[in-house]
């Protein structure tokens, strides 16, 4: 889980040096994709991902740095193609950091993988790595099939056939939109990589071969681990820990996002 919570979509002021969200999510992808070839990760691609739509200082904050990162066709500013794809945008960015541990390592080197999305068309950026390649979501598979993204591709009944684009390459399902499992993880079977879900005053996380874990968000936007599972949870039963517990502590308004500053 990131030690400082809405810091860890940043990077940190050293050079070089990936976000703590990005370096937790690499570490998992790279040691799953060893073992297994298809995959999910799943988490707010943008800090306030509820709040998107009207805007935080926070999420502000993030989208300037992902289309300044991207090299976005006009920039960050009000109603240009970045603020209005605030998420389409971030998940890019995300992709862009996973793909080198998609092909085995934490950490950038040779090879090439693709991205499927929707959301970006390949004129919108400018500053995507040569060993990346931007398609649309349902793009015919390559002859030289490579490690895949696919960003929020939508109901998990489709995935299976949508993986056949990377052949007998990993393949990875990232931020998707739609949950039709309502319910921790998804229901087409793929081992969940890594997996940062808000629920009710706290967290669900997973960062693969690590276990479900449930964590309480306190009001000064630390966490607090209450409690792991062996196998994976239902949601309603990891909420229930995490919303308890923070009544307990600090009643029904003590632990507020909006009570304390924390969007």
């Amino acid at each position: 889980m990131p030690v400082s919570l809405y810091a860890s979509w940043f990077p940190p002021t050293i050079p070089l040096q990936p976000s703590e969200l990005a370096s937790l999510a690499s570490k998992a992808v790279a040691s799953a994709s060893r073992k297994h070839r298809l995959l999910e990760v799943s988490f707010p691609p943008v800090p306030n991902l509820e709040e998107v739509d009207f805007g935080t200082p926070l999420n502000k904050r993030f989208s300037t740095r992902v289309a300044s990162a991207l090299g976005a066709r006009g920039g960050y500013r009000p109603g240009s193609l970045a603020s209005r794809n605030q998420v389409s945008f971030a998940n890019l960015y995300w992709a862009r950091q996973l793909a080198p541990a998609l092909r085995g390592s934490p950490l950038p080197f040779g090879g090439r993988a693709a991205v499927l999305n929707s959301g970006v068309r390949p004129g919108d950026v400018s500053k995507l790595p040569g060993s990346l390649e931007l398609r649309p979501l349902r793009s015919a598979p390559p002859a030289s099939p490579t490690p895949t993204i696919a960003v929020s591709p939508g109901p998990s009944g489709t995935w299976k056939q949508l993986s056949s684009y990377s052949g007998s390459k990993p393949f990875l399902v990232l931020n998707n939109a739609v949950n039709d499992s309502y319910d921790l993880g998804n229901a087409a079977g793929f081992e969940t990589a890594f997996y940062l879900k808000r629920v009710s005053r706290g967290w669900a996380y997973r960062a693969y071969p690590g276990p479900w874990c449930a964590y309480l968000e306190k009001p000064d936007g630390s966490t607090e681990l209450l409690k792991t599972y062996a196998g994976r949870p239902r949601l309603r039963e990891l909420a229930k820990v995490v919303r308890e517990e923070s009544f307990k502590r600090y009643a029904a308004v003590g632990n507020d996002r909006w009570m304390n500053g924390r969007l």
